[in-house]
């Protein structure tokens, strides 16, 4: 009876020990999920203040970035408003361009008369400030603007120089 006691307390002995082990393990298991779970923590803490870092720049470049935005566009509508002047001045020059011409290829004045002075000029120019056969010349815009005066080929009249030098050497060869 002795004997029998001694192998049952044997067996539960055994039975302890293989628990005690099985428990060891789950430890063990159970420290390892543990240290890589901490691990994955500080991983994701590293990365989380990466991306704060991140962000905070990107929100200066972004204030930057508008910063340069606003001044740019603060520039093309000062640019816009200096093309503006510019093709009022340039269509202002045009038209001065257009009646100078005018005056000058039909011998009138700006006040549309015949310029008394224009006899005292003829010996320097060779008739080149004579007044058209009908006696009006028209200005730049004029319904008389449409007649094919024989000097432009279809070209625009304001064209400048090469028209006064036009003009001269078509005029002086009549």
């Amino acid at each position: 009876m002795l004997r029998a006691e001694l192998e049952e307390k044997a067996k539960e002995l055994e039975v302890f020990g293989q628990e005690n082990e099985d428990l060891k393990n789950q430890l063990n298991e159970a420290a390892l999920n543990f240290s890589s779970a901490q691990a994955k923590d500080k991983e994701m803490t590293l990365k989380l203040s990466q991306l704060e870092e991140e962000l905070e720049a990107s929100k200066a470049s972004a204030g930057q970035l508008n910063e340069k935005l606003q001044a740019m566009e603060g520039e093309k509508e000062a640019m816009d408003a200096e093309m503006k002047k510019m093709r009022v001045q340039t269509e202002q020059w045009r038209k001065a361009a257009d009646a100078a011409a005018a005056v000058l290829s039909g011998g009138m004045e700006m006040n549309g008369r015949i310029s008394e002075r224009r006899g005292s000029m003829d010996k320097h120019f060779g008739g080149v400030f004579e007044p058209p056969a009908d006696g009006y010349a028209g200005f730049v815009g004029s319904p008389a603007d449409d007649l094919d005066d024989g000097f432009g080929s279809g070209k625009r009249k304001g064209s400048g120089i090469k028209m006064f030098g036009d003009l001269w050497k078509k005029k002086g060869q009549r």
